[in-house]
């Protein structure tokens, strides 16, 4: 059996670096190859900084071929589906609030994935989202704007910087809703975060991203699920 992984920059690994300048590093380990080295499980991590669902399917696609009958397909996409242009947003207070992937797109491209895995006799797997820290991710998508740029964001945001995670949780609990609509399961790493009241230490300065402590947190959950026997 051999363990595909298909998604973003946090299946993939990547953290947020300290320091004055902004720099992400790919850890040597992130959670999936934590728990599939201590398995002794064969990875292809295919995960690519900034996939959406869109961009994930054509990478899906070119390397769908090499995956056989019994591997576990490891998914974990919605965090760059729900965000949006905030530079466009910061010239413009009245830009639609239309994210990168509409929610219809993003469950059926999702959807197609899991088909063909099962056509193929593979198992998929879905993971959720970690939380997201509001006021760091605005602070960090607007550090590059201007102070009236920042405002339109704010106000384009109803004065609310939990807008975004709002809008982040709409696109989380739309995957545990497909998991259980396909009956497909779903590795709930939200949860082990949301119960530490101190969650956000497990967070990278940009908001979104779990630094590495954060990724033992979902090694252990994803070991906890034992959906990668």
């Amino acid at each position: 059996m051999k363990v595909f992984g298909f998604g973003d920059s946090i299946l993939k690994g990547a953290v947020l670096t300290d320091g004055p300048t902004l720099k992400y590093s790919l850890l040597q380990a992130g959670f999936l190859e934590q728990v599939c080295s201590g398995k002794g499980l064969e990875l292809a991590n295919h995960a690519r900084f900034g996939s959406t669902i869109t961009t994930g399917r054509s990478i899906f696609d070119r390397f769908f071929h090499t995956v056989g009958e019994g591997d576990v397909v490891v998914f974990e996409f919605g965090g760059n589906d729900c965000d949006f242009p905030w530079a466009k947003i910061g010239a413009d207070a009245d830009y639609p609030k239309e994210p990168f992937t509409p929610m219809d797109g993003f469950l059926s491209e999702y959807a197609e994935m899991i088909r063909l895995c099962r056509e193929r006799g593979a198992r998929p797997v879905m993971m959720s989202l970690p939380p997201l820290v509001a006021d760091r991710f605005y602070r960090h998508v607007t550090r590059e704007l201007d102070p009236a740029g920042k405002e339109n964001v704010l106000r384009w945001m109803s004065g609310r910087t939990d807008f975004i995670s709002n809008w982040h949780e709409r696109y989380n609990l739309a995957v545990f809703s497909l998991g259980r609509k396909l009956d497909v399961p779903v590795v709930d790493i939200t949860t082990p975060f949301l119960l530490r009241p101190d969650y956000f230490d497990f967070i990278c300065r940009d908001g979104i991203h779990p630094n590495e402590k954060g990724h033992e947190i979902m090694a252990e959950r994803l070991r906890e699920a034992e959906c990668l026997a």
